[in-house]
């Protein structure tokens, strides 16, 4: 079985579970920076594209990561007032006609 789809899978019920006023906050640790992830584009079911920002939040980053590799650390935050609450925006190729 593969490892990718599951974690996938768990995230997207977490966020469904969200109420409106919720926003899960996905977290990637390198090794050495803290990402805070707003996009994972899945090339492959093997590999994981992470898009996001540094524990700053000013500076983009993005990594590459074996799905079987992606430790991922998730909160659930509230959200201010008037805010529209973040989601993880999960990308998966088209399926090939």
């Amino acid at each position: 079985m593969e490892i990718g789809p599951v974690i996938l899978g768990q995230l997207q019920g977490m966020q469904r579970a969200l109420r409106d006023d919720q926003e899960l906050r996905v977290e990637y640790y390198t090794g050495t920076e803290l990402v805070h992830v707003l996009e994972i584009f899945v090339p492959t079911p093997q590999v994981f594209v992470l898009s996001g920002t540094d524990s700053t939040r000013e500076h983009a980053v993005r990594v590459i990561v074996p799905a079987a590799n992606a430790a991922f650390t998730t909160r659930v935050m509230r959200v201010e007032v008037g805010r529209t609450p973040l989601r993880v925006n999960i990308l998966t190729p088209r399926p090939k006609e």
